[in-house]
């Protein structure tokens, strides 16, 4: 990380806190309002905006067994400023604070989940989406994770994306953690999606 306190250029008739933003979308009455209200708080202070999306009563499409109803949306502004080093120190840590607070918040919540076939009770977890030119990448915080594995994990996240070489054609990519040596491991979402569609031609009838 460098220590600059420039920000990315803006766009023409817009400032940087416009576009520095956090979208964190979730269902109600899980994460209390007022840690809601305090991570926007710190992440005003340091020109991010954090905007909330109450999914509740909305049918959940099955693909959730994948993806999450709880996502973090980080904007490409933030991402590609800490990419070219142009975050200081102090917005990493507030940046990377918020995100476990709400990964704390969630660890061992249940919710019920609502779709065209019924509803059923499952844990809750966060995806994190993260946007490195032309690649979409999803981090799965879940799982009775350590404090301390959870900054690593976190820190690691926003690693790959200096490591992570961008494909030609967009793709999609889904990272779950090993909390033994607190590493992400990347599988291509249609592989994910093809073992689904195996696991269902050879569920019984």
């Amino acid at each position: 990380m460098a220590n600059s306190e420039n920000a990315l250029s803006p766009t023409e008739g817009q400032t940087p806190q416009k576009q520095r933003i956090i979208g964190f979308r979730h269902i109600s009455g899980v994460v209390d309002k007022a840690v809601l209200d305090q991570i926007e708080s710190r992440l005003s202070e340091q020109d991010i905006s954090f905007k909330s999306f109450d999914m509740s009563g909305q049918p959940q499409a099955s693909i959730n067994d994948l993806l999450s109803s709880f996502a973090l949306f980080l904007s490409s502004d933030i991402t590609n400023a800490y990419m070219l080093g142009l975050l200081t120190n102090a917005t990493y840590d507030v940046l990377r604070t918020s995100l476990l607070t709400l990964w704390k918040a969630i660890t061992g919540k249940k919710v019920t989940q609502v779709s065209a076939g019924g509803s059923r009770e499952k844990s809750v977890t966060i995806d994190l989406n993260l946007i490195v030119g032309n690649d979409s990448l999803t981090f799965k915080l879940d799982g009775d994770v350590s404090d301390a594995v959870q900054k690593v994990l976190i820190d690691r996240a926003f690693d790959f994306l200096k490591s992570h070489h961008e494909s030609k054609q967009p793709q999609q990519l889904i990272l779950f953690h090993d909390k033994t040596n607190a590493s992400w491991t990347p599988v291509p979402f249609e592989t994910l999606i093809q073992r689904e569609f195996d696991k269902h031609n050879k569920a019984p009838l």
